[in-house]
């Protein structure tokens, strides 16, 4: 660590707050420990991304505030049980030197995916310097996080040995997107430890079928991955895990994951049998039978694109070489063109050609791209 560090005793435990250099960046973390000269087992939970999205798509928040508030009596849960808790801010956050994490989402997703591996690393460094620490039980770790920290918990474990890791309501995009979901899904096929992945069906920021398929494909290397989901509660989104009501559903599952994952010799990631090389199409359930569908790509290197028209309604699907995702739109219309805004911001024309294809121009701010589209049968 490079700073003095602060050090707090609030609520019946002690606060520290320390800056430590990693990856050429001064980076903050936070510790919550019983008072006590331990040894404890040590728990490094990974925040999400602070961020929500305004009415025209735009990412929003303020990622400059601090995680952890010492005056905020619900923080001092997190030394409970006798467990010392690490804090990372990630790059960008909470007083930590790195890009802003807002200017990093609005880049799209691989400069977001970059952004959660370095959180990843910065993560282990951590849990490294912690481990060495005489009020810790190196022996006993356990790495957690929620949407944004249950991706850099997969990819810091697909790194370094862990007794257990949590991954809670995990994505690293909100709507139907699953941005880089397959260097996420091949990192979690790494992780030879348990691995418990939660999300509420309540959720409606990070929908649960991209975590699902993290879990289907890395679950199929190592068995003692589990997945749970729980109903939520009506009226409450469930991507916000710690409302009291979802966190209610969450916590014995969770507790368990901790106590074994406690109680378990860390193990090391291992490389699987095989890596998830090629994404499907992403799309909304089995469409209808009748479903009109085109295909083509933007430009040599991508993304593919397809379009499903049924019924006056719009599906555009994309995919590139890590991510997928897809929108669904009403259709308009200009003379003999079709158009529609299938995100906000985002508008799409298909002008027809020869052939029963279209010409597919994407519009978004000042990026324009055009592709040629073919019928497929989606």
């Amino acid at each position: 660590m490079t700073d003095m560090p602060l050090i707090l005793e609030r609520h019946g435990v002690v606060f520290e707050r320390h800056v430590h250099r990693h990856d050429g960046l001064d980076l903050v973390v936070w510790i919550v420990r019983p008072p006590g000269p331990g040894p404890f087992p040590l728990l490094v939970q990974n925040h999400g991304s602070g961020i929500g999205m305004g009415a025209d798509g735009t990412p929003t928040g303020d990622p400059s505030r601090p995680t952890i508030d010492p005056d905020n009596p619900a923080w001092a849960r997190s030394a409970a049980g006798g467990v010392l808790s690490l804090f990372p801010e990630g790059r960008g956050y909470g007083g930590s030197a790195g890009p802003d994490p807002l200017a990093v989402v609005r880049r799209g997703t691989r400069a977001t995916f970059e952004m959660l591996l370095g959180r990843a690393g910065d993560a282990n460094a951590a849990a490294d310097w912690a481990c060495a620490r005489p009020d810790v039980d190196g022996a006993r770790c356990v790495i957690t996080g929620g949407s944004h920290g249950g991706v850099v918990s997969l990819l810091a474990a697909a790194q370094r040995p862990y007794g257990g890791v949590i991954a809670q309501a995990t994505g690293a995009a909100y709507g139907h997107m699953e941005a880089s979901i397959r260097p996420i899904a091949n990192a979690a096929a790494r992780i030879t430890a348990p691995v418990l992945f939660q999300h509420l069906r309540t959720d409606t920021l990070v929908f649960p079928e991209g975590a699902r398929h993290i879990f289907e494909w890395s679950s199929r290397f190592r068995p003692a991955q589990r997945w749970r989901d729980y109903p939520g509660e009506p009226g409450i989104e469930g991507h916000h895990t710690f409302a009291p009501a979802n966190w209610r559903q969450l916590l014995p599952d969770y507790l368990a994951a901790l106590r074994a994952g406690f109680a378990a010799t860390p193990t090391a990631p291992e490389v699987p049998p095989e890596q998830w090389t090629t994404l499907d199409f992403l799309l909304p359930g089995p469409l209808p039978p009748g479903a009109a569908g085109w295909c083509g790509r933007f430009g040599a290197d991508g993304p593919d694109a397809m379009v499903v028209l049924d019924s006056g309604r719009l599906v555009y699907a994309w995919k590139d070489a890590d991510s997928r995702g897809y929108a669904e739109a009403a259709i308009g219309h200009r003379g003999d063109a079709l158009a529609a805004e299938p995100w906000p911001g985002v508008s799409l024309l298909l002008e027809p050609l020869p052939g029963n294809a279209f010409r597919i121009t994407y519009e978004a701010g000042r990026q324009r791209a055009t592709a040629r589209l073919d019928p497929v049968t989606p």
